[in-house]
């Protein structure tokens, strides 16, 4: 059963506040109760035969993990919306609190268990967490004689902490340890922001978007710290309608090939290679023309 209680208040003819409170839950995924895994997992130290076992395996039972529930949580948000003519913003703050998280854990010594592998790894309710941050909205569109302008600014501030690591009578480091809970925190990055001006007249009309991605911090196969620095990646395109029906695009993402903070060469990352799969991703520069069609 889950309740929610919003409001809103018109304060001027430009100018609204709203907030709501809410209750939510999610039930386990089908995988992440019956998926079942056997894979070789590599790193600098070689090769490593891992299970990831299904919620109600016997395997799973054997090392004392509890029967998968729903998370639970509690949800506040707070915020306004104004519009000025040909400015508008809208910015929201929020509280985001989660009752037995899934997560994965760490690898678990499987050797005793004869198993065949050496280690294995569960889905559990293994921890709780709270979020607090804020979305913010921000454009402007404005005709010039024949010509259109657009700028908007989009971005978030978030902070997500740890509260509870519910691991029983498991060891810690195990269940979910630095790494872990590094990852947890990374799918949470501190900020990000986006930048996007566009610009059309007649049948040209051009698009430059910056998008600012925060640090990140991570902990590698060698319980080393790899530290992701700030990064800003740059996005052009340029269009032309040729006909009614055909028009033309050219461009580039992240156009000037810009590449997450490289790591050291122990082959430590999750990837095994230089990087890991950080929010901006590790492809470098795309371009591209293409050719669009309606009919």
């Amino acid at each position: 059963l889950n309740g929610k209680l919003a409001m809103r208040l018109k304060a001027s003819k430009n100018i609204n506040f709203r907030g709501s409170v809410s209750t939510g839950f999610r039930a386990p995924s089908l995988a992440q109760i019956y998926y079942n895994l056997h894979f070789t997992n590599f790193n600098a130290s070689g090769a490593t035969e891992v299970l990831l076992a299904p919620n109600n395996s016997p395997v799973t039972k054997a090392f004392g993990i509890q029967k998968l529930n729903e998370e639970k949580a509690v949800n506040a948000s707070l915020g306004f919306t104004a519009n000025f003519g040909d400015f508008t913003a809208t910015v929201d703050g929020y509280f985001i609190k989660v009752k037995n998280r899934i997560v994965l854990t760490g690898y678990f010594d499987a050797a005793p268990l004869n198993i065949g592998v050496a280690e294995a790894q569960f889905f559990v309710n293994g921890v709780d967490t709270k979020t607090t941050g804020l979305d913010l909205v921000l454009a402007w569109k404005k005709k010039f004689g024949g010509s259109l302008f657009s700028a908007t600014l989009v971005g978030n501030i978030n902070n997500m902490k740890i509260d509870n690591i519910k691991n029983g009578n498991l060891p810690e480091d195990t269940f979910f340890g630095r790494r872990e809970r590094a990852f947890l925190l990374a799918s949470a990055p501190k900020n990000k922001f986006g930048l996007n001006l566009n610009y059309a007249r007649q049948k040209f009309d051009a698009g430059l978007a910056f998008t600012h991605f925060s640090k990140v911090v991570l902990v590698d196969y060698g319980d080393e710290e790899d530290v992701y620095h700030d990064r800003i990646v740059t996005d052009l395109t340029l269009g032309y309608q040729l006909t009614k029906s055909l028009k033309l695009s050219v461009g580039s993402n992240n156009l000037f090939n810009v590449y997450p903070t490289k790591q050291d060469e122990k082959g430590n990352t999750e990837a095994g290679g230089y990087w890991d799969a950080v929010q901006m991703g590790f492809s470098g520069a795309y371009y591209y023309a293409r050719l669009g069609f309606t009919f």
